[in-house]
């Protein structure tokens, strides 16, 4: 599942995976691109980007039912 919130200045591009290979217990990841949201047209900077959790929940209190 891929989302987009805006808020606190900040556009995260969120990526949320449940893998599972074989006969492994299921995993997930949460990883993000953080943008700065100018709502200027054009290319916005990548401030960081990975495993932004923080950054995640400082813009959201929790992620709707995946």
């Amino acid at each position: 599942m891929k989302t987009t919130i805006i808020g606190k200045g900040r556009r995260l591009n969120i990526d949320i995976q449940l893998t599972q290979l074989g006969e492994q217990k299921p995993y997930f990841s949460i990883t993000a691109n953080v943008y700065e949201a100018t709502g200027k047209p054009g290319r916005p900077a990548l401030l960081y980007s990975g495993c932004c959790h923080g950054a995640i929940q400082a813009i959201t209190s929790r992620l709707e039912e995946v």
